[in-house]
């Protein structure tokens, strides 16, 4: 992606670890670390950056606790160290780089706790060194993962909060009030 050494499209691996918070039905809070191999192995860059998921199928169809299937556009900006100078020209700044990068995944729900994800993402880093104007170009990848939920969110209490309401005890108070109802109005 620098000068002199120019970019190279061809195929690279990386790995990336996120936590993710759920905020609502629609919206996560995203802290993610990558590392990515690019331009052709000469480049290796880890990625340290904040973000934010939104969900589509949520937004338009509104909440279903039984829903499983997501699609989503993601969005997340940080810092990262590029390790070999295909990003940063100034190695005085430890090839410090920061970035902005977007995309769309989506996630199936296959298990109680377990999600499969697949997401293309576009990053797009610039030279710490030079902040204005220093975009060095953009590279892409796509991510294959699973994910595994600690503890519950937002739509597991309320999915619990409708189950709970589903009792022996609330049908019987239910078709009490309901008898209840019928005797006043036969009255």
């Amino acid at each position: 992606i620098s000068e002199d050494k120019p970019y190279d499209n061809s195929l690279g691996w990386g790995a990336s670890l996120y936590l993710s918070k759920e905020l609502n039905y629609v919206w996560d809070l995203r802290l993610q670390g990558a590392i990515h191999d690019i331009n052709n192995g000469q480049g290796k860059t880890l990625n340290l950056g904040v973000g934010f998921t939104f969900s589509f199928i949520d937004a338009i169809k509104g909440y279903n606790p039984e829903r499983t299937l997501r699609i989503y556009a993601l969005g997340t900006a940080g810092m990262g160290i590029d390790k070999s100078g295909v990003i940063s020209n100034n190695p005085a700044y430890g090839h410090l780089y920061y970035f902005a990068s977007g995309g769309f995944g989506g996630s199936w729900t296959f298990a109680e706790d377990w999600t499969l994800t697949l997401e293309g993402i576009v990053c797009a880093p610039a030279d710490l060194g030079n902040p204005i104007g220093s975009f060095k170009g953009y590279y892409g990848y796509a991510s294959a993962g699973i994910e595994y939920r600690l503890g519950e969110t937002a739509t597991d209490k309320v999915r619990i909060a409708q189950e709970a309401s589903l009792t022996q005890e609330n049908f019987d108070a239910m078709a009490q009030e309901a008898d209840q109802l019928k005797k006043e109005f036969e009255a």
